[in-house]
């Protein structure tokens, strides 16, 4: 949620029912069993390794840890949101952190892309593949209730590429009117 947090400023001040945002930057905490962790050398990650947490808040509830990965749990509370408005028109903003650095991804995910060289990119294709398993069981869940005919998908992106990064063929970086 990037409007800020004045008054007025809040999801639900901005009409939203409910909110679940992130609290922390980590999809699961850096020492968890299941997830495997990239890590840059550079100042903005290096800031974002030393200060981040594994936290989200509901509502602007306190901080809580979230019970798994936080693009599977996002996921599933996206899938009670569908399931309890399947009966009456809903809009739904699911805005997932992936793939975002701090670039983690789970054990399982990132030990199918073993087909690719280096480490920091198979975290980065189990990020993708983590959310790309998340729009299939919400695709999926549209159809399950027979909704999905009825419903419009949309699928945005707040930024381009890393500033330290190449975004070629593309210009520029994040921060810039030329979003590579």
């Amino acid at each position: 949620w990037h409007l800020g947090h004045a008054d007025g400023m809040n999801p639900q001040s901005q009409g939203f029912e409910d909110s679940l945002n992130l609290h922390g930057a980590y999809y699961l905490p850096e020492s968890h069993p299941d997830v495997v962790n990239a890590k840059f050398d550079t100042t903005i990650d290096k800031m974002i390794w030393s200060s981040g947490q594994y936290s989200a808040t509901f509502n602007g509830g306190d901080p809580f840890a979230p019970d798994k990965y936080v693009t599977d749990y996002y996921t599933d509370e996206a899938l009670k949101v569908i399931e309890k408005n399947k009966n009456r028109p809903f809009f739904l903003y699911l805005s997932h952190w992936a793939i975002h650095n701090p670039l983690q991804a789970l054990r399982s995910d990132v030990e199918q892309m073993s087909h690719m060289h280096g480490h920091n990119l198979q975290v980065y294709a189990g990020m993708i593949a983590a959310l790309d398993r998340s729009v299939g069981k919400i695709v999926q869940k549209l159809k399950d209730l027979d909704i999905y005919g009825k419903t419009m998908i949309i699928f945005t992106s707040d930024n381009g590429g890393m500033l330290s990064g190449n975004c070629w063929p593309l210009k520029k970086s994040k921060q810039y009117l030329e979003e590579g």
